[in-house]
């Protein structure tokens, strides 16, 4: 038997627990969802279902001999192909003193080619063919191994080296099918690759490849379509461990994890994303002595766009390039090493598109002495967009190599340590120890130009030093003054009163620190911005409006600038000792026209139009009201107390706080208000219903509008005794049920309290659908009382075909599970027609009215009202028949027809009828029993 187990956790929403995920177990029987959370199953691929015999290769009359030398061509093929034509089956290939020798071979429909412990099925020595086994518009199949190690069933691709074209399972317009426990080796190219048309719906679980390092152009597993799902794989080769191929297939939604890679050249996408690609999962993997980690490649003319990718859990020991994000990959495979001398190209369809790609938790160490700790290149017509990094830390001799990136994000927690120059660098040249044309920011904030600045090329940076949190702040225009601003602007939205301060340390031009409006060039907004000379509290009250400034006397070099707002009224200030103490510059004005919810953030400009001034940035710090318990998922026991904690705020402001979650998922008011300088609030749990539960902050300022925060993340609140609900279905029967598609079926369940539990439960019901693979929500079953009892589904419009159902129960603190003990067939009603006329001896003379009425059952309600016929008449003529369509479409619920008959023929015809009938979805046909006589 083929076992799949899957699990995925994602974080908990809102009213949430923090872990969910879908197990489906034994794909030879219904799916079974498991510690699933509502809203959170996952999309994995649909697994087949093989039925059928068991089709031993070695017995009669397929005599396949494991002797090393027998050619069992022949014999395989004839066995699968049996099994498909037999309506499916099992090919067993047995253990055997040596391997079975075979050629080329075609997996067909409902087959699972099932290799045994012990045996091996190794490719004939010479193939000339470029696919060894043929996986072509094949549904429903498997190739899977019984065993376990080295000694589970292994396909040999008989060649030492990787010399030779032949890939050995190649997936063209398959889907539906499984690849499992099975040991894939010695490829002389690619291991598992598609071809042309398109694949979907793969799982490809637990296997090993193992081909020599140095056998050029033998890819472990290269996925190309929709919804596949690569796990629990160790991979060792000579090229790409894995790679995504959206260069002759559009690829979606394909997720990598629990894998080990090992030689090889990592994770890929490309060389060529030409058709692109959108969703792309990898998580927990790790890498030991890899060339490369987690890769992207493409050139001008191969590219396309890909975007929605994500990196998480990543371990990697010994790799050169961890990180590499390749915009040249065929155009030599290297950045120019002057990366002002490619000064761009047009845009157009096969320009490399990089968006959307997020790392989370990504550890690499011992890196060889040439290891870059990244390189990402992108094209100055096609900057990469949207890189996040969060807790990433990589270890190597030389920084991570950025050129042509917007908004590139570290949060506080990454670090990249590097043996010597830069963490963050242009290329490998010392010409260039910085990025080049690149926009690094802090997590949470956004660069961007206002307004239209000239500036030379790749001049509008922002460079924020994770190791150092310093940032480098570059840009040029014509300054923040006038009735509308040019300068580049590194941003973040506060949620309301607060401040933001840094230190100044290095200056050409003008910076400083600055709430706007909005990002119009025309925005109000107040800032302290520092020359060479002075320090300036500046403001535009209204937009397109004048500027108002006042200055003192300032000099660069460390100097800490600030600006305030509380309730719309903003004050500037400066410390020359490190911040301790502020003086304040001008006076406070007010400017209603910032909305709490505007931007705060660092502005630099040259003040001149067409050149560069920049400005460096320490110990940059935004403070507004601030919960900050839970700050990771914390747990109280029912009756003791949970202490609140926030930052920020007023002295002059109240906090009010509220908490929602339980059982009933419903809000509830702890405190109408304490003073924020309290910093904390304890909550007595006594008599609440044990559940989790999230915080929300009310900041109340003594005038002006509320501003609300929430927690960072979720209080368990713990009955420690009391266990989760019990939950079961009692239909489907294991025999299965039908029901008539359109009619009603009722789903039966019994949820009752744990040991020690006495909360409120509620039940959520799931649909899994046999056609496509999919579980879905019940209309209206997302929180059903647990007394109900039942749920009637209504099944009008949903496709013929088996469904299985689960069952969710919570008490707002812990969920159980449980699945439909069979399944649902829904089918499609079979109508009956029958004819009341002609009778057995009814005549009409020629040019006569005759009417023929039948009845129709077995329909839908729905059906019947919209169903319609067709009827034709047929009479013999010189012993052929002649059909003559009477009537194109009648509605069905007439259930008469008035026919004026033919005087041609004429007297002494004989006519038979029949009538097709349309539901909608399908024809139905039906003769008359009897003749009507022309007179």
């Amino acid at each position: 038997m083929s076992i799949v187990e899957r699990g995925s956790e994602k974080r908990r929403k809102h009213s949430e627990k923090s872990a969910q995920k879908l197990n489906q177990s034994s794909h030879r029987t219904r799916p079974v969802a498991e510690e699933l959370e509502k809203r959170y199953l996952l999309s994995n691929p649909p697994l087949p279902v093989i039925t059928g015999s068991t089709y031993l290769v070695t017995s009669a009359p397929y005599d396949a001999v494991g002797n090393g030398t027998t050619n069992n061509t022949t014999a395989i093929q004839d066995a699968i192909n049996a099994a498909s034509e037999a309506g499916g089956g099992t090919v067993e290939v047995p253990a055997a003193a040596g391997a079975y020798e075979c050629g080329v071979i075609y997996m067909a429909n409902n087959v699972n080619l099932q290799i045994d412990s012990g045996a091996e099925l190794q490719a004939t020595s010479g193939l000339s063919a470029q696919v060894w086994i043929n996986v072509d518009s094949c549904n429903n199949w498997e190739i899977t191994g019984l065993g376990s190690g080295a000694t589970r069933g292994t396909l040999d691709g008989n060649s030492g080296g990787g010399t030779g074209s032949l890939n050995m399972i190649q997936l063209d317009g398959a889907s539906i099918g499984l690849i499992q426990n099975v040991n894939v080796d010695n490829s002389p190219h690619e291991h598992i690759q598609c071809g042309t048309e398109l694949v979907n719906n793969i799982t490809i679980n637990n296997i090993s490849i193992n081909t020599s390092s140095t056998a050029a152009n033998t890819d472990g597993i290269d996925p190309a379509g929709t919804n596949w799902l690569i796990e629990n794989c160790t991979i060792s080769d000579g090229d790409d461990d894995i790679a995504v191929k959206p260069q002759q297939q559009y690829c979606a939604n394909i997720d990598v994890q629990n894998c080990t890679i090992l030689a090889g050249h990592g994770i890929s996408v490309g060389g060529e994303t030409n058709d692109g690609l959108n969703g792309l999962t990898v998580n927990n993997v790790t890498f030991n002595g890899t060339v490369n980690g987690l890769r992207l490649k493409a050139d001008r003319g191969n590219g396309g766009l890909v975007e929605n990718i994500s990196y998480s859990n990543i371990t990697m020991n010994d790799v050169e390039y961890p990180i590499l994000i390749d915009s040249y990959y065929n155009q030599s495979n290297d950045f120019p090493t002057d990366p002002y001398s490619d000064t761009g190209l047009a845009v157009n369809a096969t320009t490399p598109m990089w968006q959307n790609i997020a790392f989370s938790n990504i550890t690499s160490t011992n890196a060889p002495e040439n290891g870059v700790a990244a390189a990402i290149y992108g094209l100055p017509e096609a900057p990469i967009t949207n890189l996040s990094f969060s807790d990433v830390h990589i270890t190597a001799p030389t920084g991570m190599q950025i050129d042509h990136v917007r908004n590139m994000s570290f949060d506080t927690d990454s670090a990249i340590t590097v043996s010597s120059g830069n963490d963050l660098i242009g290329t490998t040249s010392a010409s260039y120890p910085t990025p080049v044309d690149a926009q690094i920011v802090e997590a949470g904030y956004t660069n961007t130009d206002l307004g239209s600045p000239t500036v030379p090329f790749d001049t509008s940076e922002s460079l924020f030093d994770p190791d150092t949190d310093k940032w480098t702040i570059i840009g040029g225009g014509a300054g923040i003054a006038g009735t509308s601003d040019q300068f580049n602007y590194t941003y973040q939205g506060p949620t309301g009163n607060g401040s933001i301060s840094a230190e100044l340390t290095s200056l050409t031009g003008t910076a400083g620190v600055m709430y706007r409006a909005s990002t119009d060039a025309d925005d109000p907004f107040a800032a302290v911005l520092q020359t060479s000379s002075q320090i300036i509290f500046e403001y535009r009250a209204t937009a397109g409006g004048s500027i108002a400034s006042t200055a003192v006397s300032g000099t660069v070099g460390s100097t800490y600038l600030k600006v305030t707002d509380s309730d719309g009224n903003f004050s500037g200030y400066y410390s020359t000792n490190g911040g301790s103490t502020y003086t304040q510059i001008g006076s406070t004005v007010n400017i209603t026209a910032i909305p709490p919810a505007g931007n705060m953030g660092l502005a630099a400009t040259d003040n001149t139009n067409g050149d560069v001034g920049s400005a460096t940035f320490s110990n940059v710090l935004i403070t507004t009201l601030t919960l900050t318990t839970p700050a990771e998922a914390d747990s109280v026991d029912e009756g003791n107390s949970y202490t609140i904690d926030w930052t920020g705020g007023k002295s002059t402001d109240t906090v009010q706080l509220w908490v929602e979650g339980g059982p009933t998922n419903s809000w509830t008011e702890l405190t109408t208000g304490v003073p924020e300088t309290n910093g904390s609030y304890t909550w007595n749990t006594s008599g609440v219903d044990h559940g989790w539960y999230y915080f929300q902050a009310y900041d109340i300022p003594s005038s002006g509008g509320t501003y609300t925060v929430q927690s960072p993340n979720y209080l368990h609140v713990t009955a420690p005794d009391a266990s989760a609900p019990n939950i079961s279905l009692s239909n489907p029967p294991e025999s299965a049920d039908s029901a008539a598609q359109g009619a009603d079926y009722t789903i039966n369940f019994t949820a009752t309290d744990g040991t020690g539990d006495t909360n409120p439960i509620y039940v959520q019901l799931w649909v899994y659908s046999g056609n496509t693979g999919d579980w879905t929500e019940l209309p209206n079953a997302n929180y059903i009382p647990a007394s109900q009892g039942s749920y009637v589904w209504n099944t009008t419009g949903i496709l013929p075909g088996w469904y299985s159902f689960a069952a969710h129960a919570t008490n707002g603190d812990q969920w159980s599970y449980a699945s439909s003990p069979g399944w649902l067939n829904i089918t499609v009603p079979t109508p009956t027609i029958t004819f009341t006329t002609p009778t057995s001896t009814q005549s009409v003379a020629a040019g006569g009215t005759f009417n023929l009425d039948w009845n129709i059952t077995g329909l839908s309600t729905s059906d019947a009202a919209s169903a319609t016929v067709q009827i034709w008449a047929q009479y013999l003529s010189d012993g052929s028949p002649v059909w003559t369509e009477i009537a194109a479409s009648v509605k069905a619920s007439n259930g008469t027809y008035a026919w004026t008959v033919p005087t041609s023929p004429g007297a002494g015809t004989y006519y038979a009828f029949s009538i097709w009938l349309n539901d909608g979805d399908e024809w139905w046909a039906q003769a008359s029993p009897n003749w009507l006589q022309v007179t």
